[in-house]
């Protein structure tokens, strides 16, 4: 194999790259930690009998702030601040149902039974209203 003697300069990269997040800045991000420092603070109130909050809401309410709070969050600012991204990026060239480590719906699926129901039962048990937990 023969090297070219002749330099052709540096290879130009031909990928067309996402745009970035709108919801990047900094004042989206401290939003977005200030709704769920106030998400989390109603639900320790509430687990600590906070009279006012244990009337106001219910104990499915309460746990449904705590495991659904930080999504709904993410997705109110996202939509307030305008991303142009797709909502499933940088999964949005998977299929949502298909082979079961190569689907976005399942993925979803197994990130919510893992990581939001969880919490909603934690937060019910905390509450002393869990059926399930008893």
């Amino acid at each position: 194999m023969t090297a070219s003697k002749t330099y052709k300069g540096e290879a130009k990269d031909t990928k067309v790259k996402p745009a970035p997040f709108k919801t990047a800045s900094s004042t989206a991000m401290q939003m977005y930690f200030v709704l769920t420092a106030v998400s989390f603070a109603v639900v320790l109130g509430a687990i600590l009998g906070h009279a006012g909050l244990n009337a106001a809401l219910s104990p499915v309410a309460i746990a449904s702030i705590a495991a659904f709070g930080p999504l709904v969050n993410g997705l109110l600012l996202r939509f307030c601040y305008g991303d142009v991204q797709p909502m499933s990026w940088p999964f949005h060239k998977e299929r949502f149902i298909g082979s079961l480590h190569q689907s976005f719906g399942f993925n979803l699926a197994m990130g919510v039974l893992v990581g939001v129901v969880p919490v909603y039962h934690f937060v019910l048990a905390a509450t002393g209203n869990c059926g399930v937990c008893a």
